[in-house]
């Protein structure tokens, strides 16, 4: 069971890793972690894996509202420059490649 708050690797791996997108017709993945108040290192290999796994299918992910703790987690990993992080979820939705542009790959 996931605890509130907290992100170990096996709740994120049910959410979204080893999916096959392609198949769904996502492309595009806001993960908020606005709730989030800690991640142990396996929760933090899942979003890379994650990431790793959508940019090969030509999907993005976005990041919103990481704080305290898992900010200063991600800061120290270099990750916010790998994976776009946004305040407001607005211009994270905003941020995203228009759909017609995927279809010109």
């Amino acid at each position: 069971m996931c605890a509130p708050g907290f992100l170990p690797s096996n709740c994120l791996q049910g959410a979204i890793i080893y999916r096959n997108w392609s198949l769904t017709g996502v492309r595009k993945v806001l993960l908020n972690l606005a709730d989030l108040i800690q991640i142990d290192s396996s929760g933090v290999s899942s979003i890379v894996k994650t990431y790793c796994s959508l940019r090969g299918q030509d999907c993005e992910l976005r990041l919103l509202r990481p704080n305290g703790h898992v900010l200063e987690v991600f800061r120290a990993l270099h990750l916010l420059q790998m994976i776009p992080s946004f305040e407001d979820e607005k211009l994270a939705v905003d941020s995203f490649e228009p759909i017609s542009s995927f279809a010109k790959h």
